[in-house]
């Protein structure tokens, strides 16, 4: 999202090429307006989404800055650290991770997840084990 903002309102990518002119540029109230509402309109959702009110849906994030004040190349760096759909929290940083949901259960059964218990380990280790299963299984692939 931050990155189609910065585009929006600097005109640059996110490799800092300029591609529109000053003239081109929207403001940042006119490129959240475009993104949120102008989203909605194109998918045909403007009475369920697009905004925050009565009969909406309850999608938001809280952002990790203000958006409307934070210096221009900031904003693509903004990120959400609490995201609610649907009325409920689907995703939380710090300070708001206590609002993650619960991961679901490993699915289907037979899954080596649940054998090898990758889900608790840092992604290192993970790195590490999934060389390995290449290794000895698919590709000569040195560790």
């Amino acid at each position: 999202m931050a990155h189609q903002l910065y585009f929006l309102v600097s005109g640059k990518t996110a490799s800092g090429r300029q591609l529109f002119s000053a003239d081109n540029k929207l403001s940042r109230e006119e490129a959240l307006r475009l993104y949120t509402l102008g989203s909605a309109w194109f998918s045909q959702e403007e009475g369920v989404k697009g905004k925050i009110a009565i009969g909406q849906l309850a999608d938001f994030s809280v952002l990790s800055k203000d958006y409307l004040s934070a210096a221009e190349e900031e904003i693509k760096t903004i990120e959400s650290v609490l995201t609610i759909v649907g009325g409920r929290p689907v995703y939380g940083a710090l300070p708001f991770e206590k609002f993650n949901p619960s991961l679901p259960a490993i699915f289907p059964q037979w899954s080596p997840l649940k054998s090898l218990a990758l889900f608790t380990q840092n992604q290192t280790e993970l790195m590490k084990i999934f060389l390995r299963l290449i290794k000895n299984y698919y590709l000569p692939v040195t560790i």
